[in-house]
């Protein structure tokens, strides 16, 4: 009976180790596609409900030329250099306070002030996290000739999950869709961001904001708009 009650307890003891690590595992894989905050309430089956957020800040980049790889390199060339780019990304965006959106072919998506409110220093840590970029991508691309365009906008935003199989974290406003402009109205190997920007951080001392000019962006008018230049320092 001892012996019994002895193996007994073991095997819970190992099938109790193995539920803890699959549940680690599992939370492990939701935490790469959704926030911390929203897994909690997950495992709570609590309600996700949509969020505004009166200040954040977007940041798209993509990788101009990037089609004309399509039709010259293989598929396993191209997942190779894209996941060379973007796992380079993902160490560089998890540096600052930001919160990755979602990948796309090649385009980038990156937030700040989401989902964890931040004052107003969203701006700045997003410009900061966009020169970093700059300079790993063109690394990363430089046999290709190619570098990575980068647009920034802030203001609010409206924040939810969407599905159920697949859930994802997604942003939805007029900031997203002006971020999205900016990139691409912008131009290769530079920062392109709007009076909002910097508005916000102009005043960081590592940071320099070079007027663009005025420039007719779909579906917002007339917008004065800057680039994000590097201080040597950063260079």
């Amino acid at each position: 009976m001892d012996e019994q009650s002895r193996q007994l307890e073991f095997i819970v003891r190992e099938k109790t180790r193995s539920l803890v690590e699959e549940r680690d595992n599992v939370d492990a894989l939701l935490a790469e596609m959704l926030p911390k905050s929203v897994v909690h309430k997950l495992r709570l089956k609590q309600e996700i409900l949509p969020e505004k957020f009166d200040s954040a800040s977007v940041l798209f980049s993509d990788i101009p030329g990037f089609s004309h790889l399509l039709s010259t390199y293989s598929p396993w060339d191209i997942v190779s250099l894209l996941n060379s780019v973007y796992s380079e990304f993902d160490r560089i965006f998890g540096l600052y306070d930001t919160y990755k959106v979602e990948t796309i072919n090649d385009s980038y998506m990156v937030a700040s002030g989401v989902p964890t409110p931040n004052g107003t220093d969203h701006a700045a840590e997003l410009c900061l996290l966009s020169l970093q970029l700059l300079t790993s991508a063109r690394s990363c691309l430089a046999a290709e000739e190619l570098s990575a365009r980068v647009g920034i906008n802030s203001g609010p935003v409206v924040a939810g999950v969407i599905g159920r199989k697949m859930p994802r974290y997604c942003l939805f406003g007029d900031t997203v869709n002006t971020a999205s402009r900016m990139e691409t109205h912008g131009e290769a190997g530079k920062v392109h961001v709007s009076h909002s920007v910097e508005r916000l951080a102009f005043h960081r001392d590592n940071l320099r904001f070079v007027l663009r000019g005025t420039l007719s962006i779909k579906s917002k008018g007339e917008m004065q708009t800057f680039w994000l230049e590097p201080l040597k320092s950063l260079q």
